[in-house]
């Protein structure tokens, strides 16, 4: 962070009997530390559960090399209403230094408070170092829609006035987030009578899936099917059944299915996170 220096000058003279004085402009300058910081990422978005890129780039413009510098990395820690202070995001290994380009240590994190800290010995005069190292999207972090997790980082060094502070922004992407499980009932089933598979359809993100496609080859195949979508029955024209081979929506039907959504709420005490996943049901009896 640069200081700002402003100064003006005063200048006293005599015209004749007359003492007068004149101000000059105001002149500034700033003035800074011999160390620069940024942090960045790979990706300025996330998703739940998702391992993020950063970086920490430094820069020491002084005249001689700088010895243990530390660095804080708060990983986007916040406060609840609780009020505990919860980080939505944990770092994954250990990080990787570069000086100038050429590898030099990995630098494994200490943890103490709310984020995690690197050392780097030193960096001597006119070099530039750069630290990666990943961090995981945990079950703190928000993920309604529009949500942000802003990550604040500072870099100290002995005989720097002041720590350079650098942050990043990082938003929630639009996704969705779709599983499936399918069961059959019951079971056991007997020759000749029906045979119900179900499939539930999970939608664990911020955003619908639309323009779902089913597929499925029943094998042995039902005679004949019938179809529900969340227990309202499907016209037989908007699906296909061939010998086994199932399809919903099929193309000429025009319909075009989705998953709502999850809906999401933090615990103002603990942080957690719980995710309550959109959901379609879709069922298909037939005799066996």
């Amino acid at each position: 962070m640069s200081t700002q220096i402003a100064n003006q000058a005063i200048l006293s003279y005599r015209c004749g009997e007359t003492a007068c004085s004149v101000a000059s402009n105001i002149a500034t300058a700033s003035l800074r530390g011999p160390l620069s910081a940024r942090l960045a990422a790979l990706e300025t978005t996330y998703r739940a559960g998702q391992e993020l890129a950063l970086y920490l780039m430094l820069e020491n413009v002084g005249s001689s090399a700088l010895s243990n510098i530390a660095l804080a990395d708060d990983l986007g820690a916040f406060t609840l209403p609780g009020p505990a202070t919860v980080t939505p995001l944990d770092i994954v290994g250990t990080a990787r230094l570069f000086i100038d380009g050429r590898f030099i240590a990995h630098l494994t994190p200490e943890f103490a408070g709310d984020g995690a800290r690197f050392s780097i010995l030193s960096l001597p005069a006119g070099a530039n170092a750069l630290v990666l190292y990943k961090a995981r999207v945990n079950s703190f972090a928000p993920l309604a829609t529009g949500s942000t997790i802003t990550v604040n980082a500072v870099a100290t060094a002995p005989g720097i006035s002041e720590g350079v502070l650098c942050s990043l922004t990082l938003t929630v992407a639009d996704y969705a987030d779709v599983s499936i499980l399918k069961a059959m009932s019951p079971n056991p089933v007997v020759e000749g009578g029906a045979l119900t598979c179900q499939f539930t359809i999970y939608n664990y993100g911020n955003s619908p899936a639309e323009d779902l496609v089913l597929s499925d080859q029943f094998s042995p195949a039902p005679l004949t099917i019938s179809v529900a979508a969340d227990g309202a029955p499907i016209n037989n024209a908007c699906f296909r059944y061939n010998e086994g081979h199932f399809i919903y929506p099929q193309a000429c039907s025009g319909m075009a299915p989705s998953v709502p959504a999850a809906s999401f709420t933090q615990d103002p005490e603990t942080g957690f996170v719980a995710v309550n996943p959109g959901m379609m049901l879709l069922t298909v009896t037939g005799i066996i």
